[in-house]
């Protein structure tokens, strides 16, 4: 799963973020619930204006232990980005 989120994100630095979020979705249900997993479908989904299925995942993702800085500002700009 973890190497499946790092192919996502790539996916989406090259523009490709549909394909990212149909590859995180792809996920088996335990692994969405890894809130570092969560933490990136979440961001994906609120960049495509997905707010609602993006909120559950954000809010996991805020208990992710670990991430790098970068990550934790792309959490924070997702979280924001919803509650416009």
């Amino acid at each position: 799963p973890a190497a499946m989120a790092t192919y996502a994100l790539s996916l989406r630095e090259d523009g490709k973020l549909k394909e990212a979020i149909d590859l995180m979705e792809q996920l088996p249900a335990n692994a969405k619930k890894n809130p570092t997993l969560a933490a990136y479908l979440g961001i994906f989904l609120a960049e495509a204006g997905q707010k609602k299925a993006a909120k559950p995942y954000l809010d996991l993702g805020l208990q992710a232990q670990g991430l790098l800085p970068e990550e934790r500002e792309l959490l924070n700009a997702a979280n924001r980005k919803i509650s416009q």
